[in-house]
C-alpha cells in the first residue's frame, strides 16, 4: 500500500499543504516520501523518508499550484531506485499505487529498457510506447496519475476492480487528487459537505445507489476500469473506459 497525492493550477496551495498531505498518507507508506512541484523553470524533486521537512521551499508559504506526492510502501526493488514521483525523458512524471503482476512479461514482451526492479519503471516505459493502451495490457491493480508534459495532460488511472482507491476534486481549471478523502479534506478550500441524499440511503440501507461516489459534494472517485484525461491547458476532462 502506498499514498498519492496531486495537484495542478491551484495557487493557493503551498509546500506546507504539501507537507500536511504527506503526513496524513503517511501509513499508507512509511518508507520513503517523495515531491515533485513543476514551475516555469521546470520540474524540481525532493525525496527522502521524512528529511523534506528541513527543505526551505517546503516549509515556506511559496505556492506549489502544480506538484505530485508519494509516500511509498517499498515491496519491489527496496533500493532508492524505486523512489516516486519517478519520471522518465523529463515528459513523463508518475505516481502509482499498486502492484503489476504481470511486469516481467511486458519487460520482455516489449522489450523494455529497465533500470530498476520495479513494475513502476514499467508502467512508464510502456506508457511512452502506447499511450493510454498500456493500461489495458496491466494486470494487477493499481490507483496512478501520469503527468505528460508533452501532450500537456494529467491522467487518472485505476484497476478494474476498483481495489486500490483513487479520488479527486475540480473546479475549472484546478484539479487535486489523492487515495484518500482526509488529504483532500484538508485543503483550504474544500468543505466538508455531506451529500444527504447518499448518507440517507447509507443509513437506510447499509449501501448507496452509485458505490463509486463519495459522501460528499464536490469530491469523486474514479470508476474501477476507467481512465480520466485531464487536458491541462483548458480544464477539460475525458473518461475512458
Amino acid at each position: 500500500m502506498c499514498g498519492i497525492f496531486g495537484v495542478w493550477n491551484k495557487s493557493e496551495i503551498t509546500g506546507r499543504h504539501l507537507l500536511e498531505a504527506s503526513a496524513l498518507l503517511r501509513h499508507r507508506g512509511p518508507d520513503d516520501e517523495g515531491f515533485t512541484i513543476f514551475n516555469a523553470d521546470g520540474a524540481r524533486h525532493f525525496s527522502g523518508t521524512d528529511s523534506v521537512v528541513g527543505l526551505p521551499l517546503l516549509q515556506s508559504t511559496t505556492s506549489c499550484a502544480n506538484a505530485l506526492l508519494h509516500r511509498r510502501l517499498s515491496i519491489l526493488d527496496l533500493s532508492e531506485k524505486g523512489h516516486q514521483p519517478m519520471h522518465l525523458e523529463n515528459r513523463y512524471y508518475l505516481v502509482f499505487n499498486g502492484e503489476i503482476y504481470n511486469f516481467r512479461a511486458l519487460i520482455e514482451s516489449y522489450d523494455l529498457k529497465v533500470t530498476t526492479g520495479t513494475d513502476t519503471e514499467v508502467i512508464l516505459l510502456l506508457y511512452a510506447q502506447l499511450g493510454m493502451d498500456c493500461f489495458q495490457h496491466f494486470r494487477g491493480m493499481w490507483a496512478l496519475a501520469i503527468v505528460d508534459l508533452e501532450r500537456n495532460e494529467l491522467i487518472l488511472s485505476r484497476d478494474r476492480f476498483g481495489i486500490k482507491p483513487l479520488y479527486f476534486h475540480e473546479v475549472g481549471k484546478e484539479l487535486v487528487f489523492a487515495s484518500e478523502l482526509k488529504p483532500l479534506l484538508a485543503l483550504p478550500d474544500i468543505q466538508a459537505q455531506w451529500k444527504e441524499e447518499r448518507l440517507l440511503e447509507f443509513l437506510l440501507f447499509g449501501a448507496a445507489s452509485d458505490p463509486y461516489e463519495t459522501f460528499f459534494e464536490g469530491i469523486s472517485a474514479v470508476k474501477p476500469g476507467h481512465s480520466i484525461v485531464f487536458d491541462l491547458d483548458s480544464g477539460a476532462k475525458a473518461a475512458l473506459p
